[in-house]
């Protein structure tokens, strides 16, 4: 994916203020998107947000189907208690948002000559659901945070599925015969 635009002229003093910075955010995450986009880092690669263990997802997911596969599957690694006290995560009728990762990667933006603030790479940038946003009165904000508590302490937190949230086929090795359960 490639933007062409023409040469904007930055000012000496091309650092953005923190509230320009944050008014810059908060216009993007109003960007209308289209449901059927897929979930994803724009630069391609895997999705970096803090709801992860080490800020990166385990798989690059194809769709917003496939995230709600894996939110549920991680939803059902719950105790039986924090599922009894836990709403599931319903991420398929929110919207689409463009956001930043957060604090650990840095933004990439300029002052133009008039005083506009230009972002000069949305490689970091993801395309998530909204519950990602991770503010107030967020229905899904408890469920993600319990959820990402036990993301942190799995082995594997693919929870064996593919990049579609189906479960990965198992690999039959020839001339071993699986044990019977009895």
């Amino acid at each position: 994916m490639y933007l062409v635009v023409e040469r904007v002229p930055l000012a000496e003093e091309s650092v953005p203020s923190s509230e320009d910075a944050g008014a810059v955010l908060s216009w993007l995450r109003e960007v209308p998107l289209p449901h059927s986009f897929p979930v994803c880092r724009i630069g391609g690669g895997h999705i970096k947000h803090c709801f992860f263990p080490d800020y990166e997802a385990p798989l690059t997911f194809s769709s917003v189907d496939a995230l709600q596969r894996y939110l549920s599957r991680a939803f059902k690694q719950l105790s039986f208690a924090g599922q009894r006290t836990t709403k599931p995560i319903d991420i398929l009728p929110e919207r689409l948002v463009l956001m930043h990762p957060g604090l650990n990667v840095p933004l990439r933006a300029g002052v133009d000559t008039s005083g506009a603030i230009v972002l000069l790479d949305l490689s970091d940038f993801n395309i998530l659901p909204e519950s990602f946003l991770c503010i107030r009165g967020n229905g899904n904000l408890n469920s993600l945070a319990r959820v990402k508590a036990d993301l942190c302490m799995t082995a594997d937190p693919t929870f064996g599925l593919d990049d579609h949230g189906h479960p990965k086929k198992r690999k039959v090795l020839r001339g071993v015969v699986p044990r019977s359960r009895a």
